[in-house]
């Protein structure tokens, strides 16, 4: 079987009218989360080494890196858009 406990499984949303994080999800490990605290995310974040999700490139890596404090160097972000 495969581990995939070092994958963080990430959505997010986001309102563009308002500049701000409405909440996001995540699945890493048997930890499933939806939140609109960034603490949470950016500790998810710190216990992983690869973010996957849905137009993660173009998307949600610009709004992961204005409003969370992650780690990007030591991070792969796979995304399921692109693939």
């Amino acid at each position: 079987m495969l581990d995939f406990s070092d994958f963080l499984f990430f959505d997010l949303e986001y309102n563009p009218e308002t500049g701000k994080v409405r909440e996001y999800g995540y699945i890493l490990g048997n930890e499933r989360v939806r939140e609109k605290n960034p603490a949470k995310l950016e500790a998810a974040a710190a216990n992983a080494r690869f973010i996957v999700g849905h137009n993660l490139l173009r998307h949600d890596a610009p709004i992961l890196r204005q409003y969370f404090s992650i780690d990007f160097l030591n991070i792969d972000l796979l995304d399921t858009l692109v693939f």
